[in-house]
C-alpha cells in the first residue's frame, strides 16, 4: 500500500485517528435489541464496546441518532444537535433536580441550542404535533418571553438531553479507553419543521425541495422533502450553524460521515408543486460548484478537529472527488458499483483504491451482500463466499474499512432472517412499512456471545 501523507488543511484530523488501517462496524442503533428492550439504545452500545475490542476491530460508524420526532428515519432530524430521546436507556431515567451543577453546566455549554430546542418541542406537544407554521402567530420565532412563559415543559426536555449528553460522555470515555473511535453521521439536509428551519428561516429555502435528479435507481428523481440551503446566508455568518453543530459532536465522537457530501458543492432543487424531473441545479453554473465546495469544506475542517468521511456515491463531478483527495477527506467506495465503467464496466481491483478512502461492501441505502449476490447470479451466496468477500474488503487499499454489522451476522444462518430483504435497512425514494424498521435477528447478549461470529470477525483482519 502506498504512503499516505495528509495535506495541512487536514493533517491535524488525521492526528485524532492516526494515518493507518481501521476496521470497524456501522449500526442503525435501534437494531441493537437486549432482551429486555425491543429497541435497541445507548446501553446497548455500551454493551457492544468490550466485544469489538476482542475482534480486534476499532471503529463504531452510527447511522445519525439526533432527534427526528415522530419519523423513525434518523436522516430526517428536527434538530442538528438534540440527541433521540428514544435512545435514553430506560435505566439511566433520573428525576429532575433543577439545582444539579453538572445540569446546570450543561444548560451553559449548550446555550447556543437547548432552550430553542426545548421550546420548539414544547410548542409541537401544546399545539398537537403540528408543523411549526400552523402555530399561532407569536409562537412563530423564538423569543425569551415565550421559553419563560413555557418554562417548566421546556426544562423537562432539557433534562431528557442531559440524561443522553451524560450517556454519550461516557460512553465515548469507555470506548477510548479501548482504543475505540465512534464515528457520527451528519446529514447535511434537515426537517422543514425542524428547530434550525423555524429558529433560522433565513438559512433555509422552504419554496424548494431537495432532491435528486433522474438516475439509473430512479427515473423519476426523487423529492426528500428538505428545504434547500441558502449558501449566501450561511457564508455570511461565517457558517456558524455549522460550526455549533461540530461543536455538539466533538463531545461525542472522533470522526463524522458527511452525508450527501456532493450537496456541499450543488443541490437538486424542486419548485413546489413541480416533479423532481423537472428540477434543476444550484448553484445553476457548474464552474460555481467547486468554489462553493471547496468553502464549505474548508468551513467544517475549520469548525472541528473531527476528521470528516465523504459519503460521495452515485454520479458525482469528477471535481467533487478531486477535492476531498486535495483535502484529504476520505471517499467511500462499495465494491459492486466500483468499476470501469467507460471501458467495459469491469471491477476496479481493491487494492487499486485510494488510500485516502472508506470500503464498504453495502450501505444502509442498499441490498445486503446476500441480497445483491442472489439478484446478480441466482444462486444464495455461501458462508465461505461471503467469508473471503468480507475478508478481501479489510485488505483493500483504503484506510477504513466500515461494513454494516448485519453483513458479519450473515455469516451464520442462526444470527439473520431466513428471507434475505428482511435484513435491509432502507430501500431510498420509497415508503413502505419495512423502512428502518430493521431489527438484528438474535438479542445482542446473543450476539456477544457467539464465539464462532467472534472468531471469524478475528479473522477477517
Amino acid at each position: 500500500m502506498s504512503a499516505f501523507i495528509p495535506p495541512s488543511i487536514s493533517s491535524i484530523h488525521w492526528e485524532k485517528v492516526g494515518v493507518k488501517q481501521h476496521h470497524g462496524i456501522n449500526i442503525f442503533l435501534p437494531s441493537l435489541k437486549r432482551r429486555n428492550s425491543p429497541q435497541g439504545d445507548l446501553l446497548s452500545l455500551k454493551m457492544l464496546l468490550p466485544w469489538l475490542k476482542k475482534t480486534g476491530f476499532n471503529v463504531i460508524q452510527l447511522l445519525p441518532i439526533n432527534d427526528s420526532g415522530d419519523d423513525i428515519s434518523p436522516y430526517n432530524i428536527i434538530s442538528a444537535h438534540a440527541l433521540n430521546p428514544s435512545l435514553l436507556p430506560p435505566e439511566s431515567l433520573k428525576p429532575l433536580n433543577k439545582k444539579d451543577p453538572d445540569f446546570q453546566a450543561f444548560q451553559k455549554k449548550s446555550t447556543y441550542w437547548l432552550k430553542p430546542y426545548c421550546l420548539f418541542k414544547t410548542l409541537k406537544e401544546k399545539n398537537g404535533n403540528k408543523a411549526f407554521w400552523e402555530w399561532s402567530q407569536k409562537e412563530q420565532s423564538y423569543n425569551n418571553f415565550l421559553y419563560t412563559q413555557h418554562q417548566e415543559k421546556a426544562i423537562a426536555y432539557a433534562h431528557t438531553q442531559y440524561l443522553l449528553h451524560k450517556e454519550m460522555r461516557a460512553l465515548q470515555e469507555e470506548a477510548s479507553s479501548l482504543d475505540i473511535l465512534l464515528m457520527g453521521d451528519l446529514p447535511i439536509l434537515i426537517s422543514p419543521d425542524s428547530v434550525e428551519a423555524w429558529l433560522y428561516p433565513a438559512l433555509f429555502d422552504k419554496s424548494y425541495c431537495v432532491g435528486a435528479p433522474p438516475d439509473y435507481y430512479a427515473k423519476e428523481g426523487q423529492c426528500w422533502g428538505f428545504p434547500l440551503h441558502r449558501f449566501d446566508t450561511m457564508q455570511k455568518d461565517n457558517f456558524t450553524w455549522w460550526k455549533e453543530r461540530l461543536r455538539t459532536a466533538s463531545a461525542y465522537y472522533n470522526l463524522y460521515r458527511i452525508d450527501h457530501a456532493v450537496g456541499l458543492f450543488r443541490l437538486w432543487a424542486i419548485a413546489k408543486g413541480k416533479k423532481a424531473t423537472e428540477g434543476f441545479f444550484i448553484p445553476e453554473k457548474r464552474s460555481i460548484w467547486l468554489q462553493q465546495g471547496r468553502i464549505f469544506l474548508k468551513a467544517l475542517l475549520e469548525g472541528s478537529s473531527l476528521l470528516p468521511i465523504a459519503e460521495d456515491l452515485g454520479v458525482i463531478p469528477p471535481e467533487v472527488r478531486s477535492t476531498l483527495i486535495e483535502d484529504g477527506i476520505p471517499g467511500t467506495k462499495v465494491p459492486r458499483w466500483e468499476r470501469y465503467w467507460d471501458a467495459g464496466g469491469g471491477f476496479i481491483p481493491l487494492k487499486d483504491y485510494p488510500v485516502c478512502s472508506l470500503t464498504t461492501v453495502s450501505t444502509h441505502d442498499s441490498q445486503t451482500l446476500k441480497e445483491w449476490w442472489f439478484e446478480q447470479n441466482n444462486k444464495t451466496l455461501d458462508q465461505a463466499t461471503l467469508f473471503k468477500i468480507l475478508r478481501e474488503s479489510h485488505q483493500s487499499s483504503s484506510l477504513f474499512h466500515i461494513n454494516l454489522l448485519g453483513e458479519y451476522l450473515a455469516l451464520f444462518k442462526e444470527l439473520v432472517y431466513n428471507d434475505d430483504k428482511l435484513e435491509r435497512i432502507n430501500i431510498p425514494g420509497h415508503i413502505n412499512n419495512t423502512n428502518w424498521c430493521y431489527r438484528t435477528k438474535p438479542f445482542l447478549e446473543e450476539l456477544i456471545e457467539h464465539k464462532e461470529l467472534l472468531h471469524m470477525m478475528q479473522k477477517m483482519i
